[in-house]
């Protein structure tokens, strides 16, 4: 006889199983000519690696202007399915503390994505990235995993500079001002003279918040 019997034993780690032939003829001598135990992978869930978050000029079209803001955040995400599963990722923000998520996205089939962050407030962000395999398993069946990504800072206000002076030391000029940003820290100030396109660096006198500094051209 050859065909397919169910097992009723409970999902374990290994399977041992032991065959008894009987026969009614004397003369007849049972025998088997093979065994084949097939069995089925229960489903896993996805696992999330990681969520890198960069910010970059470069849009989805890749061809916006290099003087713009870096405005765009590039969204990689590490995924893996043991099962071998296609994967769909869900993306979504929300302003850091207790407010619920906006979704971004939720049929990504890729393990990228670029974030328009123009329209949203500047502030500090996280990204909740999902992954589910439900592409490949029945309705019901499917499984996710959820990661929170590491603080994102949005700022896409321009830094103010205010308070500008310029006074007379013998044969110098000391120009001072101030240059503040709401949301970020002040990483450099430049100064050039009579419009020229050399830029020579100014150092601040404080470096956080409220940047005070002194040039001497």
């Amino acid at each position: 006889e050859s065909g397919f019997l169910p097992i009723g034993a409970p999902a374990a780690r290994f399977l041992q199983y032991r065959l008894t032939l009987s026969t009614k003829n004397p003369k007849v001598t049972p025998s088997v000519s093979g065994v084949q135990v097939v069995y089925q992978v229960g489903n896993l869930h996805p696992t999330l690696a990681g969520v890198n978050v960069t910010a970059s000029e470069k849009g989805p079209q890749g061809n916006e202007p290099p003087s713009s803001p870096k405005a765009y955040r590039h969204v990689d995400i590490k995924a893996l399915d043991q099962n071998g599963d296609k994967l769909r990722f869900e993306i979504a923000f929300r302003e850091i503390g207790p407010e619920g998520w906006i979704v971004i996205t939720d049929d990504l089939m890729l393990p990228k994505f670029i974030w328009d962050t123009r329209g949203v407030g500047d502030g500090t962000y996280e990204l909740r990235v999902e992954a589910s395999d439900d592409p490949s398993n029945p309705a019901g069946q499917a499984l996710s995993s959820a990661r929170i990504s590491e603080p994102v800072v949005v700022d896409n206000t321009a830094p103010v500079v205010g308070r500008l002076s310029a006074r007379l030391d013998d044969e110098k000029v000391i120009v001072a001002g101030q240059v503040e940003d709401a949301t970020s820290r002040v990483a450099e100030i430049e100064y050039s003279v009579n419009s020229q396109d050399k830029w020579h660096a100014v150092g601040p006198s404080d470096g956080w918040r409220i940047y005070t500094v002194t040039g001497i051209p």
